[in-house]
């Protein structure tokens, strides 16, 4: 019989064993584009595919995704997280690709362990994990005061509970681009 963790993994993914690299992302239309060739997507609790040694997880949005990391954190596993981001520094456009190479959640500043990488045509950022969208723009005088190039609601969690990750994201919106920005 399996332990515990098994059994929840097994519940959460379907999958008998964890792949040692996962996709996660809680945006449908980056799920569907990655795996709109494979015949085996899995309905548990996450939709999920896997094939091999690889993974990918639609996720929920913010806060809920701390269940889905919380199991992923008990295995040997590296994530590649990808997701939408609210730019807070003048050197973000919309549309701009960027690797969150840090993000403080709870006063806390969680760092990936692969915070020294450069990728090629993404821009390297320091986030702040939110709960709400409208934190973000409630706090924008504060953030930027911070040198906080991004908000998104998932990487904070993410490298507090599997530093071994990335977080890639694409700058959905700008605070820039509102009336009122500071």
């Amino acid at each position: 019989m399996r332990n515990y963790k098994e059994r929840i993994a097994y519940k959460f993914f379907g999958w008998k064993s964890i792949p040692s690299l996962v996709i996660t992302t809680p945006i449908s239309l980056f799920f569907e584009k990655i795996t709109e060739n494979s015949q085996k997507v899995k309905k548990s609790w996450f939709k999920t595919v896997k094939i091999g040694n690889f993974g990918v997880i639609k996720i929920p949005p913010g806060k809920a995704s701390i269940d889905v990391f919380e199991v992923l954190s008990w295995y040997d596993v590296k994530v590649i997280h990808l997701g939408f981001c609210c730019g807070i520094s003048k050197k973000l456009n919309l549309g701009d690709l960027v690797f969150i190479k840090s993000s403080i959640i709870d006063g806390k500043e969680e760092i990936s362990v692969f915070n020294e990488i450069k990728l090629d045509k993404i821009k390297t950022v320091r986030g702040f994990t939110v709960n709400s969208v409208l934190e973000t723009y409630e706090n924008k005088i504060k953030l930027m005061k911070m040198k906080i190039d991004v908000s998104d609601m998932e990487t904070g969690i993410l490298y507090k509970k599997i530093p071994k990750s990335l977080s890639i994201n694409v700058v959905s919106d700008c605070l820039l681009y509102t009336s009122d920005a500071a």
